[in-house]
């Protein structure tokens, strides 16, 4: 398996959505001059992979952000998740669930590349009636 490619992943602010799917944000790798790769080469972002929070999580009402750093292969299955900002009863749970995603995978001159990838997923209250 070839190493991922040697980038920098960060995340921005989203407004997500509501309950018990966790949204992801859309991630972005920056250069050093501060400019997203994605629009500065025309890529595409990989799809974005849908996540809940375990019941365990749901029961004692957890809801926060979490910070998931992951390699997207060149065949777009996930692997090496490391929890960057968890959540109780979380962790496992959501790295678990992304490891049997597949998303859309990231090329690099024309080719599937294998990449690091960081997300950021909200979970928020449902709105009150």
């Amino acid at each position: 398996m070839p190493p991922a490619a040697p980038v920098e992943a960060a995340t921005h602010e989203d407004g997500g959505l509501p309950g018990d799917q966790g949204q992801p944000v859309e991630g972005t790798i920056t250069t050093d001059a501060g400019r997203d790769v994605f629009q500065v080469h025309g890529l595409q972002r990989p799809s974005q992979p849908k996540v809940e929070r375990p019941a365990k999580a749901v029961e004692q009402g957890i809801f926060g952000d979490m910070i998931v750093r992951c390699t997207i292969m060149n065949d777009g299955s996930i692997h090496s998740c490391c929890v960057r900002k968890g959540l109780p009863y979380m962790d496992r749970a959501i790295v678990d669930q992304l490891q049997s995603s597949r998303v859309r995978p990231l090329y690099f001159q024309r080719k599937p590349a294998n990449v690091e990838y960081t997300w950021t997923f909200r979970f928020r209250p449902s709105p009150s009636k």
